[in-house]
């Protein structure tokens, strides 16, 4: 990404087994996002809850959501499978359990952009129920030698 280009498309696969639960709030979280050039991507890793596969049916509908059904194999295998239909420069890997706050995808595309040989960017991580904690304050960058944008 050039540092003047602040609108590529950013790709946020979701993955899930059996998550109907909480997808609907993943989701949810993902399209409250500031930052509008985003393409959602769920994976569903071979659910056999018939809420969750109800749920993925009924959000097949929805053009704004690309729904990718696999054999069960694994998060590491599902998430693979996401970024190989992905069509975003950026990657953001969530759990079908977890939340985004309105503004990160803005805040790590911001941070990007003030520094364009960061190989990875992320933010915060803030545990909410019984754990209620935050791991993290802040957005980083990540520079290894080893490590190249996509």
């Amino acid at each position: 990404m050039k540092t003047s280009d602040t609108h590529c498309v950013v790709s946020i696969i979701i993955t899930s087994y059996n998550l109907g639960a909480f997808l609907e709030e993943t989701i949810d979280s993902v399209l409250k996002q500031t930052y509008r050039q985003i393409e959602v991507i769920i994976v569903d890793d071979g659910s056999k809850d018939n809420y969750t596969i109800e749920l993925l049916n009924q959000l097949s509908t929805n053009e704004n959501l690309k729904i990718i059904r696999i054999p069960n194999s694994g998060v590491s295998v599902a998430r693979n499978a996401g970024a190989r239909a992905a069509q975003g420069e950026f990657l953001v890997f969530l759990d079908g359990d977890d939340l985004l706050s309105p503004d990160f995808v803005e805040k790590c595309i911001g941070v990007y952009t003030k520094d364009p040989e960061a190989g990875m960017v992320y933010g915060i991580t803030k545990l909410f129920g019984a754990a209620n904690t935050v791991l993290a304050n802040g957005y980083y960058r990540y520079k290894p030698a080893y490590l190249k944008p996509m």
